[in-house]
């Protein structure tokens, strides 16, 4: 019930919910053995507990980068909110990750 739970609180889209349900996740699942199988594709719970893990490293890198907004054009500017409304905060600021990785247009 509890890995139910903290699946409906992450298929929000705000950062806030998916870093609830990886902590809601590890208490359920630091109490099961690591090699139960906790999905009908196999995944047990020292897998997911590393992808909780995973996802915590990567809104804490990203939300380093969040100042970068700041910087856009308004058409990209625009294109980020579209993301943001349309995908969720975590996708539009792997979007804004991206950009930085481009080169600078002349």
């Amino acid at each position: 019930m509890g890995l139910q739970l903290a699946e409906r609180t992450r298929q929000a889209a705000s950062l806030l919910d998916i870093l609830v349900s990886v902590t809601m996740e590890a208490v359920v699942l630091k109490n099961l053995a690591p090699a139960t199988a906790i999905a009908p594709d196999g995944v047990t719970a020292a897998q997911r507990l590393a992808d909780g893990l995973t996802t915590r490293e990567e809104i804490k890198d990203l939300v380093s980068r969040s100042s970068q907004v700041a910087t856009l054009s308004e058409q990209d500017a625009y294109h980020y909110l579209d993301i943001w409304h349309s995908e969720g905060e975590l996708n539009a600021l792997r979007w804004l990750k991206k950009q930085e990785a481009k080169p600078a247009k002349k």
